[in-house]
């Protein structure tokens, strides 16, 4: 995994290498409800079965024949919204994306460093369409702070662009072209972005992320484990304040209490995480998302820092790539993408 520094301008790198993705992902979690939000922009949607048929069939695929969107909303640990489409089109509009067929996405940087997105999608099963409006505003900029690290195999991406954000989302949903339901959210948000050059199941065998907010500090951890050697195990650890100041950036150890579920994925349940005058420990008990490739939870964080104890509250994921592989799964993977 190869870190790139946060320039601060939006980037598309519009690759064209067989197999390649590229998502832009934002989250928000609601300060006053029990709503939270997981909004992704594709461009080379890297979950779809479909894209993967045609690069085993030697087809030369690349991110930008399968765009796609992810619009997940969520109250508690209960869905109510779940949306993951392929689309047909995307396009860079000057100052971002915009994708299109089925439905209409819109993702632009305005001058300020704010992010705007527009969704407009539907349910492939249950007749209901949504308008989802999002507006991303940084409040936590690292100014470059979040120094760029090169491994020697340059295939896969990170770039941390916004850590820490307000975000507002209104969300509008119909049946039969009526609305039968407004929902609007505030709160506190994340945003980054990855890309890869070659699929995103190429030689990783786990990959496990996330990302916390509080009133005192905040953090992002990932710790991505190759197959046989292939590149260095990359263990991340990054803490930052509500200053912008960037308290903490290097290695960490992981630890993992693991646990099946019923794709029998074997997955961190819970997770402990140790460096320099650090202790993590993040509970991942509720499941919001969970299927035969991946995992997404709302997970509790306990963090002993200097001595300094802190809770919070934030998004987790655990993905296993190499079950993009398995065709048998693919009639699970496809039931996802509705």
């Amino acid at each position: 995994m190869n870190i790139v520094r946060n320039d601060n301008e939006f980037l598309w790198n519009k690759i064209t290498a067989k197999g390649s993705y590229e998502w832009w992902y934002f989250d928000c979690i609601s300060d006053s409800t029990d709503y939270s939000l997981v909004v992704i922009l594709y461009s080379g949607f890297p979950f779809a079965p479909a894209y993967h048929k045609d690069i085993n069939k030697g087809k030369d695929m690349c991110s930008l024949d399968f765009p796609g969107v992810t619009l997940c909303l969520y109250k508690g640990n209960r869905k109510v919204i779940n949306i993951h489409r392929t689309m047909k089109d995307i396009k860079y509009t000057g100052k971002g994306v915009s994708i299109k067929t089925p439905g209409n996405i819109l993702l632009e940087r305005k001058n300020d460093g704010s992010q705007h997105i527009v969704i407009e999608t539907s349910s492939l099963y249950r007749n209901k369409s949504f308008v989802c409006e999002l507006n991303f505003f940084p409040i936590q900029n690292l100014n470059n702070q979040i120094l760029p690290e090169l491994s020697g195999i340059k295939d896969h991406f990170w770039k941390p662009a916004n850590p820490k954000g307000f975000i507002t989302a209104d969300i509008n949903i119909y049946k039969k072209n009526k609305k039968i339901e407004n929902i609007y959210i505030k709160g506190s948000g994340y945003n980054d972005q990855n890309w890869g050059f070659v699929p995103i199941y190429h030689e990783i065998s786990e990959w496990n992320w996330g990302r916390f907010h509080s009133d005192e500090l905040n953090g992002i951890y990932f710790d991505v484990e190759y197959l046989n050697g292939y590149d260095e195990r990359f263990s991340k650890l990054i803490l930052y304040d509500n200053n912008g100041k960037l308290v903490y950036s290097g290695k960490a150890s992981f630890f993992y209490n693991k646990k099946r579920n019923y794709f029998y994925l074997n997955y961190g349940k819970e997770v402990k995480i140790e460096s320099e005058n650090i202790s993590i420990i993040v509970n991942c008990i509720d499941k919001v998302d969970n299927g035969p490739f991946y995992i997404r939870f709302l997970s509790d964080f306990k963090i002993n820092y200097n001595g300094k104890n802190i809770t919070a509250k934030g998004f987790t994921e655990y993905v296993s790539p190499g079950r993009l592989k398995n065709r048998f799964l693919y009639p699970f993977i496809s039931l996802k993408l509705k």
